[in-house]
């Protein structure tokens, strides 16, 4: 996961900067497992969005990016909250997670890239949650969902942590998205592309990092629209 983390950094940067090596040096092993172990521990219940321990999993990304000194990029500091409907028809709530960093460039700043993930998993046994297939483990009544996608939030959180206390600015700001209700039906993206908290226009490129933790065991799939 540290090279991929790697490969983002120098995405996001001119290739003359030399504030990618100390921004790497903010990045290692035990912090990326510390933030997977927490998000995919028992006592968030699989993080399934409507239910607590989707809101502990939220509560935990923003006090991460205010400790980083980013700025907040939702409707109510660092979150935006929207309401979705569940299997059964009844209203949920969950939030979004967003944060962003200033570009160094004047002329370029109100433009941002985009780089996120979902935050959710499929919860429990006994929570009525889209994409509970094959039950989990005997004995154990909850997905945890550590690669899907508690890993993708966990490189997120990184580059995000990266830039925030490094010295390495891009032109353009970087916006850091942590979207909620994937595993409903892509909710709470849904829900950011109709209400965005930035102007859409301003947006040059979005990258998602989803099931990014058993590589390189497995192999990457690299997917786009339009151009990769």
């Amino acid at each position: 996961m540290r090279v991929l983390i790697a490969l983002l950094l120098l995405a996001c940067l001119p290739a003359a900067d030399d504030g990618v090596a100390e921004a790497l040096r903010t990045i290692d092993e035990a912090t990326l497992k510390a933030h997977v172990a927490y998000l995919a521990s028992d006592d968030l219940e699989g993080r399934a969005a409507g239910f607590p321990g989707n809101e502990k999993a939220v509560a935990y990304l923003a006090k991460e990016l205010k400790s980083y000194g980013l700025q907040p990029a939702g409707t109510d500091d660092f979150l935006q909250e929207f309401e979705f409907d569940g299997p059964g028809g009844e209203v949920r709530k969950a939030k979004n997670v967003i944060a962003i960093l200033e570009g160094s460039d004047p002329k370029l700043k109100d433009e941002f890239v985009a780089i996120g993930g979902h935050l959710d998993h499929v919860g429990k046994q006994g929570q009525r949650v889209s994409g509970q297939k094959g039950g989990p483990r005997p004995g154990d009544g909850i997905w945890n969902g550590a690669d899907d996608n508690a890993s993708g939030t966990a490189a997120v959180l990184a580059v995000a942590r990266a830039f925030a206390q490094g010295k390495a600015r891009p032109k353009r700001s970087l916006l850091f998205v942590w979207w909620n209700g994937e595993e409903a039906g892509l909710k709470g993206s849904k829900h950011w592309a109709a209400n965005p908290t930035r102007p859409l226009e301003k947006g040059v490129y979005y990258l998602n990092l989803d099931m990014v933790g058993r590589n390189p065991d497995r192999p990457m799939d690299v997917e786009g629209v339009k151009n990769a």
